[in-house]
């Protein structure tokens, strides 16, 4: 246990300083009795977040993982045929989960040849995170005739905490670190969906708003290389195009300069809108990062958001006449926003009645007018 303890201290070291992480996977190699360790960890939306550590693999298994791009095949058997299937912070292993070395094999494919040829025979993976864009996860891998045991894995079941624990210090000092961090705060603040994409299309930032969007409709996407893709297969060369023709505008050559785009998904009446536009990368008083694009999208089909702010200190409204503005821009029909609101309709109508002298209003339709100048939605301009 004591061994346990030390590493325990070392990981929390590690979540401040990133470097340890190599140390940590070398602990956490001799604790659990492993011949090899690593932690992978990938945010879609923030790659500042991602890290790649490991200990015992040697350079060529490394090297010649990336050239093969073995590390696809690792995430299409890992990822969706085993971790997938695990509860978060609860290690397996492969001879657990698969029943066999040989029905492991079966089932690994390519990547399994792959690591046997290296002389890893058996694993034993954990999910630390796993979010719609972000997943991190931990393996141990042994030779031939070193099968995971279940001390090895209540080990690294208790370790489990701790080291997910350090990977939420780890996320927000990497956002607290990054030189752009004022004006993620800044965007972080709009309610807008934006996402900032650098030359190579890749998604560097994306906003609450934006994650939203993200997961809630299937009209668009950030694949496994951080690229925004359409939900809609016919609509993604439309929507590469303006992306790299902002690119193209940020770095003074000719392109479309990029434009406005409504993606489409099953199950929606209305379009994700989005408007693509170039950033100038001699700009450098906006970001100190190699931004190339700015991707703004809204839903249609959210609630128009009107500035409490400004109708306050235009016209002195209350509270309460803000909140009834607020629900008749959504909804003008005067039953539905007495029942959202708890008033009678009587009642309603003396709130817009008041509503209506300090605005200078006459009617439903001169109020409608009104308020939609006091919306902070963003309109997408063709």
């Amino acid at each position: 246990m004591e061994r346990e303890y030390a590493l325990i201290g070392s990981i929390y070291d590690a979540s401040l300083n990133k470097s340890l992480w190599p140390e940590v996977m070398a602990g956490l190699a001799d604790v659990c009795d492993a011949d090899t360790s690593g932690i992978a960890g990938i945010d879609s939306l923030n790659p500042e977040y991602n890290l790649f550590y490991y200990h015992g693999f040697s350079n060529e298994l490394l090297m010649e993982m990336f050239q093969e791009q073995m590390h696809l095949a690792q995430y299409e058997f890992m990822g969706k045929q085993w971790m997938d299937h695990l509860d978060e912070g609860v290690p397996s292993s492969s001879d657990e989960f698969f029943g066999s070395m040989e029905a492991y094999q079966a089932a690994g494919g390519r990547y399994v040849e792959f690591i046997n040829r290296h002389g890893l025979y058996h694993q034993a993976p954990i999910v630390l995170e796993r979010t719609e864009f972000r997943q991190t996860g931990l393996g141990l891998n042994n030779g031939r005739d070193k099968p995971f045991h279940r001390e090895q894995l209540a080990r690294l079941a208790r370790l489990a905490p701790h080291i997910r624990r350090a990977l939420q210090i780890h996320r927000q000092l990497a956002y607290a670190a990054q030189p752009n961090h004022q004006l993620y705060a800044i965007l972080g603040a709009l309610p807008v969906g934006v996402l900032l994409i650098d030359q190579n299309a890749q998604v560097m930032f994306a906003n609450i708003q934006a994650q939203t969007c993200l997961e809630q409709t299937q009209a668009l996407h950030v694949g496994i290389g951080g690229h925004v893709l359409a939900g809609e297969p016919a609509q993604r060369k439309e929507l590469e195009q303006l992306i790299r023709g902002a690119i193209a505008t940020s770095q003074g050559l000719q392109g479309n300069a990029g434009g406005v785009i409504g993606l489409y998904s099953p199950h929606r009446a209305t379009p994700v809108m989005l408007s693509i536009v170039p950033l100038s990368s001699a700009n450098a008083s906006l970001t100190s990062g190699s931004f190339a694009a700015a991707l703004f999208v809204t839903d249609p089909e959210q609630h128009q958001q009107l500035s409490t702010r400004l109708l306050r200190d235009s016209f002195q409204l209350s509270p309460r006449e803000i909140d009834i503005c607020q629900r008749f821009i959504n909804q003008p029909e005067l039953t539905a926003i007495s029942r959202q609101s708890g008033l009678t309709v009587p009642s309603l109508r003396s709130v817009l009645k008041v509503i209506y002298e300090k605005t200078g209003q006459h009617s439903q339709a001169e109020l409608m007018r009104l308020l939609r100048g006091f919306s902070v939605n963003f309109q997408h301009i063709p």
